[in-house]
């Protein structure tokens, strides 16, 4: 088994970095970004474990593809999305700090990685929802890897499972009342397959899965 972390705010237990770049957030943090070697859940997905490692925090996640090259650029377009996202919050809470908060590798604004929006998960994403409305496919695997043995909030476990894939949610049922009203056909898939392992008896739950936000599951111990 390889060595691993467990990055506490996530929850996701990652592999040491197979590959690693550190960036700067000006004026003068330094954010670390590791990707595990790219690993076969089945033979049509591939999961590419990383975390960005910062001066208060450290956190893991997964990111999905067709094969590994796929999910390794998946996961490297999710790392530009997340920097990009955290200079301009710190612009935004320090207005007078604009324009300085800029992110660089090198010293050049250039990232060396996917532009957001530039990995094309649609193709992965309709296989996976389709498969798992019939109750067949990869989905669950993806699912599960988000849960813990410890209870976590099922809007939690839902919103990660779709980020995972590469969707994007912004449903009420997950973010209250800063969230969309609109129906969300991936999030109600990822949430009848939750209803799904807790019947198979492969999660315990706390709760009706029906509102997420209310709700727990957790990998069963026994």
């Amino acid at each position: 088994m390889p060595a691993s972390f467990d990055a506490s705010e996530s929850g996701t237990e990652t592999p040491l970095p197979f590959v690693e770049r550190r960036f700067i957030l000006s004026p003068h943090d330094e954010i670390r970004a590791g990707f595990s070697r790219p690993e076969a859940v089945s033979p049509h997905l591939w999961r590419c474990s990383y975390r960005t490692v910062w001066a208060d925090r450290e956190l893991g996640f997964n990111a999905y593809g067709a094969d590994s090259v796929h999910a390794l650029l998946h996961a490297m377009e999710r790392v530009h999305r997340t920097l990009l996202a955290e200079a301009a919050y710190r612009e935004d809470m320090s207005p007078t700090a604009a324009g300085t908060s800029a992110v660089t590798w090198m010293g050049q604004r250039d990232l060396g990685l996917p532009m957001p929006g530039t990995v094309d998960t649609i193709a992965l994403r309709a296989v996976l929802i389709a498969d798992a409305q019939t109750g067949k496919g990869d989905l669950d695997h993806v699912i599960l890897e988000e849960c813990s043995s410890r209870y976590r909030k099922v809007a939690r476990i839902a919103g990660s499972t779709l980020e995972a894939i590469g969707a994007r949610c912004n449903s009420a049922r997950i973010f209250g009342e800063s969230g969309s009203d609109a129906q969300d056909p991936q999030l109600d898939t990822v949430l009848s397959r939750l209803d799904s392992l807790v019947a198979a008896g492969l999660l315990d739950r706390q709760g009706d899965l029906s509102e997420p936000r209310y709700s727990e599951v957790r990998r069963t111990t026994s």
